[in-house]
């Protein structure tokens, strides 16, 4: 009788210690899943950001190319006449 007594108390403690970790694998999960969440939020922004540099950057390298453009027209106008 000792026994069956001393295997349902191993049984016992087996499944609090099943219940423990399940508890613990939900938890980490659970923070996986945030810090997913946290990340993913961060690349939307750091997308957004680098689409609104590369918008400046074409803008002044259009402005750029424009100015060279007069310029250099301007120089072989001065230089034919």
């Amino acid at each position: 009788m000792d026994n069956l007594r001393s295997l349902y108390v191993s049984i016992a403690r087996i499944e609090e210690n099943v219940d423990s970790m399940r508890r613990t694998l939900e938890s980490v999960v659970e923070d996986t899943g945030r810090c997913h969440e946290d990340h993913e939020g961060r690349l939307r922004d750091l997308e957004k950001a680098k689409n609104i540099i590369e918008g400046k950057v074409i803008a002044v390298s259009a402005v750029l190319a424009a100015i060279v453009g007069y310029l250099t027209s301007w120089f072989s106008a001065v230089t034919l006449r």
